[in-house]
């Protein structure tokens, strides 16, 4: 399984055109894309990685047991 980079709270992260966030409560990643728009302005585009998700969950849920 991957290794995720873990943010504290109110930190501001250096980001790449494209990075995957995983939540730390529920386990969902998704793929997150950056780019500055034709008006300069930042714009995201986020999609729910259903592989890492699962591999995520299942890793998370085993280590309860």
């Amino acid at each position: 399984m991957k290794k995720y980079y873990q943010a504290n709270s109110g930190e501001w992260i250096p980001q790449k055109a494209k990075m995957e966030w995983k939540c730390c409560d529920c386990g969902l990643v998704h793929n997150v894309w950056f780019r500055i728009g034709k008006l300069g302005f930042l714009e995201i585009k986020m999609t729910r990685n259903q592989k890492e998700t699962l591999l995520v969950r299942k890793n998370k849920s085993s280590k309860r047991q």
